[in-house]
């Protein structure tokens, strides 16, 4: 299988990160996102016919290996900050460090039966590769992304486990206000009249709040972090990436959105029906910013099938210092001609 990471940089272009080939062995005849050819000349040609974003949101240097214990490929990537007050450098000094790894990733071939391809919708958007079954219907293909489920394991083992009413949803609603910086929250749409999905990192007097959301009229799932931070310094903009649920024939109804959201810290990661990434940055000033809950927007309807919490999620590194930050160095003057080709710092 030949896939290549793309990576979007601001708002305006894609670039092209990790481009690479990566060999799936048995799993090879199940996706092929490009296929090969000879030119005229004897050189090999590879051609596209289906792609993706390896991620939505703002993680980079994407790579892979094979894990050969479990026989799986595991992915890591990058996940920078997303300051834009000072320059790109503000709470730089405060925090001590800038970026963090996400949450090592399976990669696999997703694969859904009985889906429909009413007016090419599927086969038009060039992100699955669709395979005609004997009904009518087609088997869809395309790159899984979840997060290692052993890793999830474990972080969450000691984690305050809940669960909340399913049901039909009128108005937004906070489930619970104290909840935690870290923690994994799930909630299964069944179906919606319009953007629907849940809070996280909400304060008791809604000062402070980040929506994650399926919007059906554009087939989007949003970050909207206008409400993150009452702190200007740190980037506010709404994070978009495209999904499109799959129209199944069992029902003739859009597939259910499962979304799998991982707050740490500042860092979260929203993974939707194990065929979605995105990786974002929130930044709540106050302590109390902890509550979730569900969202639905003004005159929508929603039917959760259900949500449940894991609140307070392991330390990966329990050895490690809370507060392992030490006195910062400054270059000297000398060293830069007196301050004027840098700060120092």
């Amino acid at each position: 299988m030949c896939r290549f990471m793309k990576v979007r940089i601001g708002r305006f272009g894609i670039r092209v990160m990790c481009k690479c080939f990566v060999p799936v062995r048995a799993l090879k005849r199940l996706l092929t996102c490009c296929y090969r050819s000879r030119r005229d000349n004897g050189s090999v040609q590879f051609t596209p016919i289906a792609g993706g974003a390896g991620d939505w949101g703002l993680s980079y240097a994407l790579t892979s290996f094979n894990d050969t214990k479990h026989n799986r490929r595991v992915q890591w990537a990058w996940a920078p900050e997303d300051l834009v007050g000072d320059g790109g450098l503000f709470s730089a000094s405060q925090q001590g460090f800038q970026g963090s790894l996400t949450l090592p990733r399976e990669l696999f071939v997703h694969e859904v039966d009985g889906v429909m391809n009413a007016n090419n919708a599927v086969s038009d958007s060039k992100e699955s590769v669709l395979t005609p079954d004997a009904h009518g219907t087609f088997t869809a293909r395309t790159l899984g992304v979840r997060p290692l489920p052993d890793v999830i394991q474990g972080i969450t083992a000691s984690a305050t486990h809940q669960t909340y009413a399913s049901g039909k949803y009128t108005a937004s609603k906070i489930l619970q206000q104290q909840g935690s910086s870290h923690m994994e929250l799930k909630a299964i749409i069944s179906s919606t009249t319009s953007a629907a999905g849940v809070m996280i990192a909400a304060s008791p007097d809604m000062k402070e709040y980040t929506t994650i959301m399926y919007e059906p009229a554009n087939n989007t799932i949003l970050v909207e972090r206008l409400h993150s931070s009452t702190i200007v310094g740190f980037a506010n903009v709404t994070v978009t990436g495209y999904f499109a649920p799959y129209t199944l024939a069992a029902s003739s109804q859009p597939e259910a959105i499962t979304m799998d959201i991982f707050l740490d810290g500042s860092i979260l990661e929203v993974y939707v029906n194990e065929r979605f990434a995105l990786t974002t940055r929130i930044y709540p000033s106050m302590e109390c910013s902890t509550g979730f809950g569900v969202y639905v927007a003004a005159g929508g309807e929603a039917v959760l099938g259900s949500v449940e919490a894991w609140v307070g999620t392991g330390n990966a590194w329990p050895g490690r210092p809370a507060d392992s930050s030490s006195a910062l160095l400054w270059d000297s003057a000398a060293e830069t001609d007196n301050y004027t080709w840098w700060s120092g710092n």
